[in-house]
């Protein structure tokens, strides 16, 4: 993941960003991770994404679901050796799941199911983690 702005390029998210995603997270009922925080291939940008799994693993164990989405978070945990018991995701792509928590019609689900109907939930759009 890559950020750009006024012209620079960054490879994770800063201090500020970092508690500011704790913050929230430590308040939140519902977690969804659906990606790193910034470029884990290097261990030198795995810091904002290292942060943030450490405010859900809190959280997690505090009583909140949390859900991750999509096979490098999955992976990422599992490197980290999470031990997160909450619902691991790993047959929708991060997006997908996003969507799908937003309420918005997802066409497989449909065809399978034509009485399908989407819930709609209100949602906080964190980079990669989603909140409510």
């Amino acid at each position: 993941m890559y950020f750009f702005f006024l012209g620079k390029i960054g490879f994770d998210v800063g201090e500020r960003s970092r508690a500011n995603f704790a913050e929230v997270i430590a308040r939140a009922k519902t977690i969804v991770m659906g990606g790193p925080m910034g470029y884990i291939e290097e261990r030198v940008f795995q810091g904002g994404t290292n942060a943030v799994f450490d405010a859900i693993s809190q959280r997690t164990e505090a009583g909140a679901t949390t859900v991750l989405a999509g096979q490098t978070t999955v992976a990422y945990a599992k490197a980290r050796q999470e031990n997160l018991e909450s619902p691991v995701v790993t047959h929708m792509t991060a997006m997908t799941t996003v969507k799908l928590m937003a309420g918005q019609t997802l066409p497989g689900l449909a065809v399978l199911d034509p009485g399908y109907k989407p819930v709609s939930k209100t949602i906080i759009f964190l980079s990669a983690a989603v909140l409510h």
